[in-house]
């Protein structure tokens, strides 16, 4: 409660440690908090039993794209793009006390797309649009190896990426704005299969029990249901406005789509794409 429709940020939750934490790339994101005059963006903690808010305010210039947490929720990881400098960091940021303290950093390029935590092995994986990959280690943060995706330009631009330790030994799958939804060998690096099915594919949800990802397309306004074992298009839900973020709950069968232009969220039937309610997240 209290994020602004409308309000650009990314979420990670601790369960260990009772921790959401968002980054968010305006004054305050509509929370109830106090950021000096030269900063408009930065990372909030809050316990989400107990309500308390801790901040790390972030500087103008220095935009938070994505995050990622330890499972421990001791460590969180923020991809930061640097205006002034035309690069994106990442930065390794301390939640063992609070508020939150950056503890290191690292720079990676021009164009970083996202982070996930690797927990098999314990280190972070960021995803740049320079055709590479980033395996990092931390505590203190250290640029540990350096991957190509492929050479050509299936992966130029990533949206999302969710990591599995699955059958093929530990895998990302990967949405990329050229409309490619990818498997990719986490370990030595290489596409495995593709599924080629859109134009902009910004943010996918993954149901284990399924065994299936939903995955959001702004440009045809669609959310396409993928089998990951056969890496196959299953169906696609045709939906209005542009669909971007988008999360599922398989206990209740629904997937739960913002709107990247209004700020709306719908709550679709998972299994045949049906919109069963209509919202806005706002105070």
């Amino acid at each position: 409660s209290g994020l602004k429709a409308g309000t650009d940020f990314h979420l990670a939750y601790s369960p260990e440690r009772d921790l959401l934490v968002a980054a968010l790339k305006e004054k305050g994101g509509g929370l109830p908090l106090t950021f000096p005059a030269d900063f408009s963006n930065g990372v909030v903690a809050v316990h989400t039993k107990s309500g308390e808010r801790y901040t790390l305010p972030l500087p103008k210039s220095e935009i938070p794209e994505t995050i990622a947490i330890d499972p421990s929720g001791k460590r969180m990881f923020v991809n930061l793009w640097k205006v002034a400098a035309a690069a994106c960091t990442v930065i390794e940021v301390s939640l063992e006390t609070l508020p939150p303290t950056i503890v290191g950093e690292v720079s990676l390029g021009e164009n970083l797309q996202d982070i996930i935590f690797d927990v098999h092995n314990d280190r972070v994986l960021a995803f740049g649009g320079d055709r590479n990959v980033y395996k990092l280690t931390y505590n203190p943060l250290t640029l540990e190896e350096t991957i190509p995706y492929e050479r050509d330009n299936s992966f130029y631009q990533v949206g999302n990426a969710t990591l599995l330790n699955n059958e093929e030994g530990l895998t990302a799958y990967i949405s990329t704005f050229e409309g490619v939804f990818a498997e990719w060998d986490a370990e030595r690096g290489g596409a495995i299969r593709k599924v080629e099915q859109g134009r902009v594919l910004p943010r996918m949800a993954y149901d284990p029990d399924k065994d299936r990802f939903y995955v959001t397309d702004i440009l045809h306004a669609t959310v396409s249901v993928i089998d990951r074992k056969n890496m196959e298009l299953v169906t696609q839900y045709q939906l209005p406005g542009n669909p971007a973020a988008i999360a599922v709950m398989p206990p209740k069968a629904l997937l739960f789509v913002a709107d990247y232009l209004d700020g709306s969220i719908r709550v679709l039937e998972q299994d045949t794409g049906n919109i069963v309610a209509k919202g806005y997240v706002g105070p």
